[in-house]
């Protein structure tokens, strides 16, 4: 399952850059990145960073694929302390999104007449 986490991006210290994380899941991320272009199998260090905080760094990430502008990486080998950012993330993630849905049905309800 995957996720978007409002205010989430990752900083890629060989590319001295943050991009806008566009999915998360407990095994992996997509990234927005248009150019050049990253070929599948690159292995890339990066700190994870929620709304300015960095809650995971020096994470490995191996890329799966790179197409229309969505980077997609697996996680290599997680230690504990980012595994358990990753899945706090994913749970803010999750009730955000349940915000939303709740939030759309309050905006569609009618009263019957």
């Amino acid at each position: 399952m995957r996720i978007s986490v409002k205010g989430l991006k990752v900083f890629i210290p060989r590319l001295k850059k943050s991009f806008e994380v566009s999915d998360i899941s407990p095994t992996g991320l997509g990234f927005k990145f248009e150019k050049p272009r990253i070929k599948g199998g690159v292995k890339l260090e990066m700190d994870i960073v929620l709304e300015g905080k960095k809650e995971a760094v020096g994470v490995l990430c191996k890329v799966m694929r790179h197409e229309r502008g969505n980077v997609g990486c697996a996680f290599v080998e997680l230690d504990r302390a980012q595994d358990d950012a990753v899945h706090k993330i994913v749970l803010i993630g999750q009730k955000q999104q349940a915000e939303r849905k709740k939030a759309k049905k309050d905006a569609e309800f009618k009263i019957p007449t």
